[in-house]
């Protein structure tokens, strides 16, 4: 396996690869970003399918060095969910909505 560099910018993170034991390198280049926080903190995956589309859309301009899209949450309040199973009652039903041509990563 290569080993690899990654440098963060803001919500954004360039991934370059560089070969072992090589004077060349070849880099590829992928862009990853984190989901609005109207999406993940304020609306927490619920009526929030214009502004889902609408990043989506705007991320496509990216190409194929679009990488994934993260889902960052934030640590809920029991006013929010009162318990694990609201939470992922919420996120099952969003997971199943998900286009299949894009890739996402969920962090909780």
């Amino acid at each position: 396996m290569w080993p690899t560099k990654s440098k963060q910018f803001g919500n954004t993170a360039f991934l370059i690869v560089l070969p072992h034991n090589s004077h060349s390198h070849i880099i590829v280049e992928m862009l990853s970003t984190t989901f609005p926080q109207i999406i993940t903190h304020e609306k927490a995956l619920v009526d929030c399918d214009s502004e889902f589309e609408e990043f989506v859309k705007t991320m496509d301009i990216f190409g194929p060095k679009l990488g994934p899209m993260v889902f960052q949450f934030p640590l809920f309040d029991r006013w929010k969910f009162p318990k694990q199973e609201s939470f992922l009652g919420v996120l099952t039903t969003f997971l199943k909505k998900l286009p299949t041509d894009h890739k996402f990563v969920i962090e909780i």
